[in-house]
Parts: structure tokens; C-alpha cells; sequence
């Protein structure tokens, strides 16, 4: 069985993108699952650009990683939503102010993981920074990416177990973890999430 295990470049607030290092450094088997890592640009509609569907049909699940500056803890995002918007633009230099992703949804069509969160959340208590159930993963992105997996999953016969996660910055002041402890549980959580891809 393979996982996608997905991170991003640096982008603008975040010159050095902790998700990079972390899907980087990830070993090529974990709890007998084999990772497939890729490094997707910070740019609307990447997903599609450069994750082609017979790839993704190819995985048994996807684990795909965000920073988000203002978090403190690690975040599990339980839906995606079909609207992008941001004040900052991407990497290509696309600023969009609120536009549908998916033109033939209505513009507050859902998409939920078909992941049990609660479930997860209970088997990382040991992790040393916290994880917690989110309900908004923002509209710049990452929300962007994890909606175009979700409408992909949804529309496969087999269920892909897919989840994005947010983690913090640990560059900034703000920020409570250093590096090895978010990445530490990061690597806690993945191996959680891979062992119910074997249920």
C-alpha cells in the first residue's frame, strides 16, 4: 500500500516552511506503508497541475501538510470549502479576492474527510504538542488543495482517505514548539493515520 504524503514550499510570511523539512525527512516506509513525498508550490489549483489522478489512484491514502502562522497547536481539518480568498497572493502572484473552486458546485458546497477525526484525535494524546479538531481551514492554498483531494476522493469508486493537517510556525516568536517536537508529532499522527489505512 502507498500514502501521498504532501508538503509546501516556503511562501510569503513563511520563508522557511517547516511542512517542507518534515515530508523531506520522512523515512520511504512507515508502519509498513510505503510514503510517496511531494513538495507542492504555493499556488491555487497545484493539486491538478501536478498530482495527476492516475497517481492519486494509485495511493490508499493522502496526508497532506500546511503551516499556518497564527496556529498553536496542530490543527486535523475536518472539511475543505469551495471558495478561495485571500489578501496575500500566491507564489505565482495570483491574488484572488473570492472565486468558486469548483464551477460545477455551488460556491458553499462542503467537502467533509471521510477520515474518523475524533477517533485519530484520541490515539495522538501522548503527542507533545497538542492536535485539535478544525472546522475552517482558512480560503488561501491549503484549503484550495485539500477541497481539489476531497472532490477526487468523492468521486472515486474505492474510498482514498484523505487529511490535512495544519501545524504551527516554529520560527515565530509566538509559536510554543520548536521544530523536533512539532515534527516529532507529526510523525506520531502520520503513523496513526497509516495504521487505520491497514483497518
Amino acid at each position: 500500500m502507498k500514502c501521498l504524503v504532501t508538503g509546501f514550499e516556503a511562501f510569503e510570511g513563511v520563508d522557511d516552511n517547516p511542512t517542507e523539512k518534515i515530508a523531506r525527512d520522512l523515512p520511504t516506509t512507515l508502519e509498513g506503508v510505503t510514503l510517496e513525498v511531494e513538495i507542492l508550490p504555493v499556488e491555487y489549483g497545484i493539486v491538478d497541475r501536478v498530482l495527476a489522478e492516475p497517481r492519486h489512484r494509485d495511493v490508499g491514502g493522502v496526508f497532506m501538510l500546511g503551516a499556518a502562522g497564527e496556529a498553536e497547536f496542530g490543527r486535523l481539518e475536518v472539511q475543505a470549502f469551495n471558495w478561495k480568498s485571500s489578501s496575500v497572493s500566491d507564489n505565482s502572484g495570483n491574488l484572488e479576492r473570492g472565486q468558486i473552486i469548483s464551477p460545477q458546485h455551488p460556491a458553499n458546497h462542503i467537502l467533509t474527510s471521510r477520515v474518523d477525526i475524533d477517533a485519530l484525535l484520541d490515539s495522538v494524546q501522548a503527542s507533545v504538542m497538542p492536535w485539535k479538531r478544525s472546522e475552517d481551514p482558512g480560503r488561501f492554498v491549503c484549503n484550495d488543495s485539500y477541497f481539489r483531494m476531497l472532490l477526487r476522493s468523492a468521486q472515486q469508486a474505492s474510498s482514498c482517505p484523505t487529511l490535512f493537517v495544519h501545524i504551527p510556525v516554529p520560527e515565530r516568536a509566538s509559536t510554543l514548539w520548536n521544530f523536533e517536537t512539532v515534527s516529532g508529532s507529526v510523525h506520531l499522527l502520520l503513523r496513526e493515520f497509516l495504521k487505520t489505512l491497514r483497518l
